[in-house]
């Protein structure tokens, strides 16, 4: 019966956000993220973050000084993290509220930007993107959509040649909204939105939550936690998973 009725709720959500034009979709969740930060702050597992940023770094050979943009960047802990680990940090959100706090908690070593990120115009591009947790993917139900193929074309467009995008997105893989609006999507849609795009090199898919990191340490992201976590339904039930992708660009 629950399940039942979960599921109404969330076609009625669905059907809502489906009708409603992008740009108003947009406004309503600024003005969400707005009201969020001014009540509390997200929760995050800082040294679980730190490994996981630490083992990107080192994966993936980025050296010291790189630039790096985080698109919707909230309150700025990424930016911060990665800002120690020695990247030349740009962070944009479309919130003031949360861009004026990132500002107070971690100063102007990083430099930070309030505007639309699908709207930026940029003087030079950057090394890497990293895009986590970005609100307008969720606004779109379709990633086979034209909207949804110029989202991901705008932001590969901030990205130098041979740079490296890193997608980090929660999702139960349901393929359906929760009841607070979030579209969860399944590994299959995201991997045909990216893993099918021409000239790009080195793609990677991997499923993990973040306290992993802690207890596995660069193994969190394998095909081994993976696997697991793609069929253990209960888990993902209780808790969304995070899909992470890294792409190096081979395009722009």
């Amino acid at each position: 019966m629950f399940l039942k009725i979960h599921k109404k709720k969330t076609e009625k959500i669905a059907q809502i956000q489906n009708k409603t034009p992008f740009k108003e979709l947009q406004d309503l969740e600024k003005n969400k993220y707005d009201h969020i930060y001014e009540k509390w702050s997200y929760f995050y597992f800082p040294i679980s973050f730190l490994i996981f940023f630490r083992n990107i770094i080192s994966r993936y050979s980025i050296r010291r000084g790189e630039s790096l943009l985080d698109i919707g960047c909230g309150e700025g802990y990424f930016s911060n993290i990665l800002s120690k680990l020695g990247l030349e940090v740009t962070g944009v959100d479309i919130s003031k509220t949360g861009i004026n706090i990132a500002k107070k908690r971690y100063g102007d070593k990083i430099t930070w930007i309030i505007g639309d990120a699908l709207e930026l115009k940029f003087q030079e591009k950057f090394d890497i993107i990293l895009c986590a947790g970005f609100s307008p993917f969720s606004l779109i139900s379709d990633l086979s959509s034209s909207k949804a193929k110029s989202i991901r074309d705008k932001l590969f467009s901030y990205l130098k040649k041979g740079g490296l995008f890193i997608f980090y997105y929660p999702s139960d893989l349901s393929s359906r909204r929760s009841e607070d609006g979030w579209m969860n999507f399944s590994i299959n849609q995201i991997r045909e939105y990216f893993l099918s795009l021409p000239n790009t090199a080195n793609n990677n898919l991997y499923l993990f939550y973040p306290p992993m990191h802690l207890l596995l340490g660069r193994y969190a992201l394998s095909r081994i936690v993976t696997n697991y976590l793609k069929k253990n339904k209960i888990i993902r039930y209780i808790r969304p998973v995070i899909i992470l992708i890294i792409l190096k660009n081979d395009k722009y």
